[in-house]
């Protein structure tokens, strides 16, 4: 009988992640831990969808409060205003645990920018994707 365990977990994930994204078109897969430590906020991982654009990957295995995800999606909000990045690619490990990190997502209604609380729209959703890891990546 086959193995009907877990999925993989930390470094496992990032390693099937950028195989499958790789496999699919994406590129230049930098690891978070490549990246600059000064970054407000790190990402598991940076990489080119197939049309060029720059993801943020976060291979998310717990759900953070309210107020922590309000701080990253500030961050990550304001930088792909400033057009650093295309949009967020939170991944999880299972449809379950996706479902309540989309619900989680779906009670911030607001979040800080430069000491003020800015009202999420449907514009800004839609630049933070929750999906499974078994799904990942699709086009979007």
């Amino acid at each position: 009988m086959a193995y009907q365990g877990p999925t993989p977990s930390g470094p496992l994930d990032i390693q099937l992640a950028r195989i499958k994204a790789e496999a699919a078109g994406w590129s230049n897969w930098i690891s978070g831990k490549h990246l600059p430590s000064q970054l407000a906020k790190r990402p598991d991982a940076l990489v080119a969808n197939p049309f060029g654009e720059k993801v943020a990957v976060e291979l998310e295995r717990t759900i953070k409060s309210r107020q922590r995800l309000e701080r990253i999606w500030s961050i990550y909000l304001q930088q792909i205003t400033r057009k650093e990045i295309k949009m967020v690619h939170y991944v999880c490990p299972d449809a379950g645990f996706a479902k309540r990190l989309r619900r989680v997502f779906m009670l911030l209604k607001t979040i800080p920018v430069a000491g003020e609380r800015v009202v999420l729209t449907e514009k800004h959703r839609s630049k933070i994707i929750v999906d499974t890891l078994d799904k990942w990546p699709r086009d979007y």
